[in-house]
């Protein structure tokens, strides 16, 4: 039978206690966590502006064309039937108003085409002149 001194024991204690344990701690997680948060909020702005900014210029290639095709519309009608008026295309409202041009046989379109985006009311301009 063995037997132990006092100072055999202790240095048994000892090395267990030297026993390194694995992982975090719950101030580094936390602080670790609010880092990367404090990280991700420029980030997610930065996101939420590129996608705003795609939408409106998806949005303003959509209404020139649509602009275009109405004044399209307009080279192809008669001279006598381009008058005043308004309609609906695609979600986008389109106004114009002709006047006649002082001093010449032709006809000025300004043509307003609006749209909504994230709740602002947006619109475009166009001007063309007409003549016989």
């Amino acid at each position: 039978m063995k037997t132990f001194t006092h100072s055999q024991t202790f240095r048994k204690q000892t090395r267990k206690n030297k026993i390194s344990r694995k992982g975090f701690t719950l101030p580094e997680v936390v602080i670790t966590s609010l880092v990367i948060v404090l990280m991700m909020l420029p980030l997610s702005r930065l996101a939420f502006t590129t996608l705003t900014r795609t939408r409106y210029a998806r949005d303003v290639g959509d209404v020139v064309a649509v602009g275009q095709q109405k004044l399209e519309q307009f080279s192809d009608m008669d001279y006598a039937d381009i008058v005043s008026g308004n309609e609906v295309v695609d979600g986008y409202t389109l106004r114009w108003v002709v006047s006649n041009v002082a001093g010449h046989d032709a006809k000025l379109v300004q043509l307003e085409v609006n749209w909504q985006i994230l709740g602002r009311e947006l619109s475009l301009d166009f001007n063309n002149v007409y003549t016989r």
